[in-house]
């Protein structure tokens, strides 16, 4: 009679993306983040502690790993998109600065030399 092997294998857990399955010791592996929701943008991969990259990394939306004898559970986190910002450079008066999106600026005219008035920015 012959005898039968097979591979052991380990289970994959991808929370938040795709890539969950089981695999053999020393497989490749690539895991993607799901697309962010509106207003965000992809942050992460935690559970990664002793991952061994060989593509992308924790910080990366797409990563590929050698798999470990053990089980994988990681998960694809997200933070918000920072407004962006507008740098408002004023001549003669006060008000530079970089601002967000939607802020009111005050920006103030310098005191004019004398005999002369403010008219217009």
């Amino acid at each position: 009679m012959t005898a039968i092997y097979e591979d052991i294998t380990y289970k994959v857990i991808v929370n938040s993306g795709t890539g969950s399955n089981d695999y053999a010791e020393g497989a490749s592996v690539t895991i993607a983040a799901n697309e962010p929701a509106s207003g965000k943008r992809f942050k992460a991969w935690t559970g990664t502690d002793g991952l061994v990259f060989t593509s992308g990394g924790a910080t990366t939306a797409m990563a590929t790993f050698t798999m470990p004898a053990d089980a994988v559970t990681v998960t694809a986190t997200y933070e918000d998109i920072p407004p962006a910002t507008y740098t408002v450079t004023v001549k003669d008066g006060t008000g530079s600065n970089s601002y967000a999106e939607g802020v009111s600026v005050i920006i103030k005219a310098n005191e004019p030399a004398p005999g002369k008035r403010f008219k217009a920015w």
